[in-house]
């Protein structure tokens, strides 16, 4: 597409798109001319394409590349020092939208000075901003335990701890088999260490579980008389790290990064004999990796949905071709097992909450070969969207996101076309996209290496998102029988329930605040210790819980009120977009006035290029505007009862924390 605005610069080639340089003539460099290379491992011939859409000033292209190049896993360190570098020169611009900024402490017994920056870099590819500070070399224990050390005098939104082998050795001494007495030792520091990170400051911690040893000691998974085996320690202590995980604090799967990262040759003797640093560069990346996605997650960052094409991609051939039942896949033989293994990773992220999407260019009735074909991993109800038509795939992926409720930032769209991923590109260039290869195994192994999936944290919310999908597309279809949507909306009795912020919601409830964009009237991304200061100071948290006859769709609103002299402040109302249109804020609204009782209501809203769906939320609500300041974007809205402001109409009944139905229809 041509340059106009935030679009991408680059558009898609054309015959006879040419300039003049020098005498000679040359195709210009756009963003689907430069996308082969990502997916190449030619790190100067990438930074070439970057320096021409640079000098052509496409630089929304120039920021899509460099994003794609930083997540393209397995790649040499000078390929990510050099798109770093670009980055850092660039002044660091955000690589995705609503990108959030956050500070990170680093505190490790290893030297971690090359990990940080990498970390920052994968962390701006995924939308995150990082201010990162670093502890003195081999300073746990004095940072953690000592309440007036830097780590608590500058505060940081996360914490990450990072302990190795070596760090062990001085609880556990270096014999082969160890002593119960040791054992308990070292876990008895570990918790001293968490805890008073957890007590002493308002961070997530981060935890890298333990890796094999560098140098295996004999003995193994040895345990008698008292005494275990290094291998069988590594296990209990990683026990002891998942059993210590909460809603501030993470396990971050660093025994994973190690085989990533090629198993006993992510570890370098040299490397820590002179600089104290255990692993090859290889590790570093892999390691920096695990952090940034990890802390993305936590962040509402994570990718929500896979999309994915389907001939050539999915199974092997055409389905126009080859049919049916030609197309290769099954339990059979190695081309169709190796698919059959690729659609199964598919199957399983559906586990973690992951959406799946088809993105084809096919006939429609092709849909039926999930059905027809048993040598399938998938069926039909596994995705939550399919688009098998014609069109453009940009257009697929716009329709899926109409469909899922959220933005195409969160996927990850698999084709084995490059053309079309560029296509798809140009109009989402938010996307993120993986080449698919020939050979399945190597595209499985792909996206098991770029951790787009990683999560730390999953609510009941996120394993239900597909059911709420089915649900929804149900309903949609109930309403084109209705004449008058009011009367649609009284007839599916739709049932919001207030409930009781507690320990059953509050991960589900930081994560509304951490994630949602739309429906966000401030976009203050509150963490889990902001809510225990909140509490602290008398505000009220309310949860909303969602059903109509379709079926349950979980909690589906989140807000902070917060007493201001003779006012009740909303801080922040969060609300899934699953749900608009059906009078649940109206709903919402009114559980806010009961709370008020004879206090006046202050609704504020600050803009960003995400939230205009609620621009207008106060209005509709009966709010009155009190000011408006224009260049920050900043309005402020008030509700008075004892003025004469009145309560807006709803079609949901309102149930409220004590479970006294109040019928809410109007």
């Amino acid at each position: 597409m041509t340059a106009s605005g935030n679009t991408l610069t680059a558009s898609m080639p054309t015959p006879g798109d040419q300039v003049e340089q020098a005498g000679q003539t040359h195709a210009p460099m756009t963003l689907a001319a430069a996308l082969p290379l990502v997916f190449d491992t030619n790190a100067t011939a990438l930074s070439t394409a970057l320096d021409s859409l640079a000098q052509m000033g496409a630089a929304d292209a120039e920021q899509t590349l460099m994003r794609l190049g930083l997540l393209q896993p397995g790649r040499t360190t000078i390929w990510y020092q050099r798109l770093l570098h670009r980055w850092e020169d660039l002044g660091q611009p955000a690589l995705k939208p609503n990108a959030t900024s956050k500070r990170v402490a680093f505190l490790s017994n290893y030297t971690i000075d090359n990990i940080a920056p990498l970390v920052t870099a994968f962390g701006a590819a995924l939308g995150v901003h990082m201010e990162t500070r670093l502890a003195e070399y081999d300073a746990v224990e004095s940072e953690a335990l000592n309440p007036q050390s830097q780590l608590y005098q500058e505060p940081a939104d996360f914490v990450v701890l990072g302990l190795s082998e070596h760090w062990l050795d001085r609880y556990l001494g270096t014999q082969a088999l160890v002593a119960q007495d040791d054992i308990d030792r070292a876990i008895g520091m570990l918790k001293r260490i968490t805890s008073a990170i957890l007590q002493q400051s308002r961070a997530h911690v981060l935890v890298t579980a333990f890796a094999p040893h560098s140098i295996p000691k004999p003995g193994g998974y040895v345990a008698s008389e008292g005494m275990i085996g290094r291998s069988a320690l590594m296990s209990l202590l990683n026990s002891e790290l998942l059993s210590l995980q909460s809603d501030r604090l993470s396990v971050l799967d660093c025994p994973q990064a190690v085989h990533l990262a090629g198993g006993c040759n992510a570890y370098s003797v040299p490397n820590y004999l002179r600089a104290k640093m255990p692993y090859e560069q290889q590790m570093l990346i892999a390691l920096a990796r695990e952090i940034a996605f990890g802390i993305a997650s936590l962040c509402g960052k994570s990718h929500r949905a896979l999309v994915t094409d389907l001939d050539n991609t999915i199974w092997g051939g055409v389905i126009g071709d080859d049919g049916r039942n030609g197309i290769i896949s099954g339990q059979d033989s190695p081309d169709g097992l190796a698919y059959y293994q690729l659609q199964a990773y598919y199957k399983s992220l559906k586990s973690l909450g992951v959406l799946l999407a088809v993105a084809s260019k096919n006939a429609p009735e092709m849909v039926e070969v999930f059905r027809d074909n048993d040598d399938i991993a998938l069926t039909i109800e596994d995705f939550s969207s399919t688009q098998i038509h014609w069109d453009p795939k940009s257009r697929s992926i716009g329709r899926i996101s109409a469909e899922l409720g959220f933005g195409a930032e969160y996927f990850v769209f698999v084709d084995d076309n490059p053309f079309e991923l560029a296509e798809a590109l140009s109009q989402h260039p938010h996307l993120d996209v993986v080449l698919a290869q020939s050979d399945p195994m190597a595209t499985l192994a792909h996206l098991v290496e770029s951790r787009f999936f990683h999560t730390l944290q999953v609510t009941s919310t996120d394993l239900q998102r597909h059911g709420q999908i089915v649900s929804k597309r149900a309903s949609a279809q109930l309403q084109t029988e209705f004449d008058d949507y009011d009367e649609y909306l009284k007839a599916i009795h739709i049932k919001v329930k207030a409930l009781a912020f507690g320990p059953d919601n509050r991960r589900r409830v930081v994560q509304m605040l951490q994630k949602t964009n739309q429906f966000n009237v401030t976009t203050r991304r509150h963490a889990d210790a902001d809510l225990e200061a909140f509490i602290a100071d008398g505000a009220t948290i309310g949860v909303f819980s969602y059903e109509d006859d379709f079926g349950p769709q979980g909690i589906v609103a989140a807000l902070i009120l917060v007493p201001d002299g003779d006012q009740l402040r909303i801080d922040s109302w969060v609300m899934s977009c699953r749900v608009l249109n059906r009078t649940v804020e109206q709903a919402v609204c009114r559980w806010i006035i009961d709370q008020a009782g004879d206090r006046s209501i202050a609704g504020e809203f600050i803009g960003t290029e995400k939230n205009n769906l609620v621009r207008e939320l106060y209005h509709r609500l009966g709010f009155r505007l009190q000011s408006r300041d224009d260049d920050a974007d900043h309005e402020w809205w008030v509700f008075d009862q004892a003025a004469g402001d009145e309560s807006p109409q709803t079609y949901a009944e309102l149930i409220p924390i004590d479970g006294g139905n109040r019928n809410e229809h109007s």
